[in-house]
């Protein structure tokens, strides 16, 4: 049986919805809570202010992010595949919150210092399973004893948080696109394990 959304979910769903099609500034706390399908009480039952429930907003979609790297690079599958499933999921949560980033920027939303300290928790957490997952592979020879886990963590970070295809691309490009960035990664940290 599925678990059903509590009301704080459906709010936070409604108003990632809201934000990202309709921007911070036009959006009223009536809008979010008629597409969360809850009275306007309800929801400062859970958030004080609009800015609240954006703070609230972004903490879930960046968490709800971080979370699924943690779960993949803490599995037990290789990095090839790790890597392929974070570029598919990367490219799948840009698809869906390009208007949240484009929001954060342009109205200069300031996250409050606990977020801010909560995600560089999470942050590092991930950067510690991450390497773990890269000095595995140094380990079964996948890439070579030289390897800069460190040096990997950056470059990898750097080009998959750019690495975005717009969904008005056929899924068929989409994928072998996936494939074919993964291979290359792949290539160019193998390249002196031979």
């Amino acid at each position: 049986m599925l678990k059903s959304q509590t009301k704080k979910e459906k709010i936070l769903e409604a108003a990632f919805l809201v934000y990202r099609d309709a921007g911070f500034s036009t959006v009223r706390m009536e809008d979010i809570a008629k597409k969360a399908g809850v009275g306007k009480g309800t929801m400062y039952q859970y958030f004080r202010s609009k800015e609240d429930l954006l703070e609230a907003t972004i903490e879930s979609c960046i968490l709800g992010y971080t979370e699924y790297l943690e779960n993949l690079f803490g599995s037990k599958i290789s990095f090839e595949t790790c890597l392929f499933e974070w570029v598919e999921f990367h490219r799948y949560a840009m698809s869906q919150s390009d208007g949240m980033m484009e929001l954060m920027h342009s109205e200069g939303f300031a996250l409050s210092k606990e977020l801010k300290e909560k995600l560089i928790s999470h942050r590092h957490k991930l950067y510690a399973l991450m390497d773990l997952k890269i000095k595995e592979s140094i380990a079964l020879e996948i890439f070579p004893k030289t390897t800069d886990s460190a040096m990997v963590l950056a470059m990898l970070f750097g080009t998959i948080t750019h690495y975005y295809i717009p969904e008005d691309c056929k899924r068929q490009v989409q994928e072998r696109s996936t494939e074919a960035f993964v291979k290359h990664m792949m290539a160019l940290l193998t390249v002196s394990a031979k």
